[in-house]
This record gives C-alpha cells, sequence and structure tokens, in this order.
C-alpha cells in the first residue's frame, strides 16, 4: 500500500516518526527531519527565497507549485489532472491540494501530522476544506490517520452526536482505534469484541 506523511505546521507535527515519504507545507523546512516534497501554493513573496533554496539544497526535496519561483525548481502541481478527476473547487488551503495530489497519485493511506486547525484563522476558513478531502480520502477507499491533538475530523468534544447509551463504550473503543476495519478485531451483534477468523 502507498503511504505519505503530510506534514503541517501544527503543534502534532513534533510527533511525526518520518518513516515514510515525507510531503510538507510551506516553510516547514524549518523543523522537518526530512522532506521528500515540498508543497507550496502561495505567491513566492510570502516566503524567503533565499532560506527554501539553502533548505531545498540541505534536505534534497522537490519543490510543487502552481507557478515558478524565482531561483527554485519547481515542479507544476497538475491543478488540471487534479480538477478533471475530482471536479470540485472546494481547496481552502494546501494540505487540501497534498491530498488530492496523495489520492490522484494512487496513495492509499495518509498520514496526517501538524494539520490541527487549531487557530482562529485556520479552523474557520480552512478546516472545512481539510475535512472535505479526509472523507474523499474516505470514501475512496484510503485510510486516514490523525494525531488525537487535531481539530479535524473531530466534534468539539470528540463524542458521537445523540444519546447511544448502553452503546457508548464500545463506540469510544472504535473511535479511538482499537477496532477499526483494518484490525483483528470486529464487533458482533452483542457489541463483544470477537477474533476475525
Amino acid at each position: 500500500m502507498k503511504e505519505v506523511i503530510i506534514l503541517g505546521k501544527g503543534p502534532s507535527h513534533s510527533q511525526c516518526f518520518y518513516d515514510k515519504e515525507v510531503w510538507a507545507v510551506n516553510d516547514s523546512y524549518e523543523f522537518a527531519k526530512r522532506i521528500d516534497k515540498l508543497f507550496l501554493t502561495d505567491t513566492w513573496e510570502a516566503f524567503d527565497l533565499g532560506w527554501m533554496k539553502e533548505a531545498q539544497a540541505r534536505l534534497k526535496f522537490e519543490i510543487v507549485a502552481p507557478t515558478p519561483y524565482p531561483g527554485l525548481v519547481v515542479t507544476p502541481y497538475p491543478i488540471e489532472a487534479v480538477l478533471l478527476r475530482f471536479p470540485t473547487s472546494f481547496f481552502t488551503n494546501t494540505i487540501c491540494y497534498m491530498i488530492a495530489y496523495a489520492l490522484l497519485r494512487g496513495y492509499r493511506r495518509i498520514w496526517l501530522y501538524g494539520v490541527d486547525m487549531l487557530t482562529h484563522t485556520s479552523y474557520i476558513m480552512e478546516k472545512g476544506g481539510v475535512e472535505y478531502w479526509m472523507g474523499v480520502a474516505l470514501g475512496m477507499g484510503a485510510d486516514v490517520r490523525n494525531t488525537p491533538e487535531s481539530a479535524t475530523g473531530r466534534t468539539f468534544n470528540g463524542k458521537l452526536y445523540g444519546c447511544w447509551g448502553e452503546k457508548q463504550g464500545i463506540i469510544q473503543q472504535i473511535l479511538s482505534g482499537y477496532i477499526s476495519g483494518n484490525n483483528t478485531q470486529e464487533v458482533d451483534s452483542n457489541a463483544r469484541l470477537v477474533p476475525v477468523l
């Protein structure tokens, strides 16, 4: 299974193991231990290109961006191919473009580190887009893994809406990852853990 780490700049970036292909966003090269691809969608004026060029030479990463950046080698983001495959304009930040790119390239497990959406701006303006693309990935059968600290893909209190009574215990086990479609456990009709035969 093709796997990729998408590395954002939120606090949970420190949990990244760097044990798979790593795609990072913006100036995350300032803290990243390793980067394979750096994705940029802002104009080049938003960055210190001298520092980026030095980081690219040191870390040996490919830059993927929609337009050229002066003095840097850039691979064009395949926006036409992405939009033909996913006909939507719901890209609220660079992470959305990264998830779409991963799906287009056939990645089926996407690890998110530092994609926390905890600041006021990112939460209000960008969180919905990231969650949309997480949903597209899940709908395509991809496995999306996120850190517990992230606000993406979670309710404000981490619980399902509604009253589930006696099923709450098994629901929490499923949501905490103890039981999943990729695990060796499943739930029978009496809500007990049983081994998959």
